[in-house]
């Protein structure tokens, strides 16, 4: 398939992009997932904006609280940058899982959490770290907290006059640890499910405890009165499996023809008893 006729746009500042973004047009940023739904005419923008000429959006930098993540900064640069590494391990080992390593060189950060696919784990790690979009438009900037933003299946917070230009990830504590697990078909597939978690402990006790579930429904889900389980107390197999309890009883579930709804149940049981494992397990390891 070839995509509908387009005109193409590729300014080299901020305010000159938008200046072109609005009803009719779509900001251009890896491509990846925008190109592929033009061929099939899924999409068909009358206007494609290039944000690749606009270098201020691809930073990425650490103010002291957050790291700034440029929405242009390439998947592949961002999960092998040290600050990254560094103040927010969980962003790199979410990219990790994106598809492969050619993918990710073209890839963007923000055009990933822009498409808000539910089985992506970029909008699920946002979400377990509380990270706020910045969003630009010719009215003004706002912030908007990472769960709120994704509101649906490849539906978000964005107007059409907005550009996503960075994103503010809180930098994960000393005393934190946090882990991510999927199931999927093959290598670089689209998880048929997903978890993300994040743990903080004193001495052996758990102070905070937050798990995110992804290809789970139309959005990111976040389990609920988890810390009710696990907070003020020492972990261990069994606490972990009262969570996975947790999980199976209130995560949304749907079935399709990778999995029923009862399989999938069972598949986020599993998973979510192990990432919970795994990141506790971290604290062994030492500092990340």
């Amino acid at each position: 398939m070839r995509p509908a006729t387009f005109e193409y746009f590729s300014p080299e500042t901020l305010e000159e992009a938008l200046e072109l973004v609005g009803d009719d047009s779509r900001p251009l940023a890896g491509g990846q997932s925008l190109i592929a739904l033009m061929n099939l005419r899924f999409a068909t923008p009358e206007v494609l904006v290039d944000l690749q000429g606009i270098p201020d959006l691809t930073r990425i930098s650490d103010d002291g609280e957050f790291i700034r993540i440029g929405a242009m900064a390439s998947q592949a640069d961002t999960e092998t940058n040290s600050i990254v590494l560094n103040s927010v391990p969980l962003v790199a080992e979410g990219i990790r899982e994106i598809g492969h390593w050619q993918i990710r060189t073209r890839g963007t950060v923000g055009g990933n959490l822009a498409h808000s696919d539910p089985a992506s784990e970029l909008p699920a790690v946002m979400v377990a770290l509380g990270a706020h979009y910045h969003l630009a438009s010719k009215r003004g900037e706002r912030k908007i907290p990472a769960a709120e933003f994704h509101q649906g299946a490849y539906d978000t917070a964005l107007d059409p006059d907005e550009i996503l230009t960075h994103i503010a990830v809180p930098k994960q504590k000393p005393t934190e640890r946090s882990a991510l697990n999927e199931s999927v078909r093959a290598a670089g597939a689209y998880a048929i499910a997903g978890t993300t978690t994040i743990l903080e402990k004193d001495n052996e006790t758990c102070l905070r405890a937050k798990l995110v579930l992804f290809a789970t429904g139309s959005k990111p889900y976040e389990v609920q009165g988890l810390n009710n389980i696990l907070v003020g107390k020492e972990l261990n197999s069994k606490s972990f499996s009262e969570a996975s309890e947790l999980v199976e009883s209130q995560a949304p579930h749907f079935e399709d023809f990778h999995a029923t709804a009862e399989q999938r149940k069972q598949i986020f049981r599993a998973l979510s008893e192990r990432v919970l494992q795994e990141t506790w397990q971290k604290f062994e390891a030492g500092p990340s």
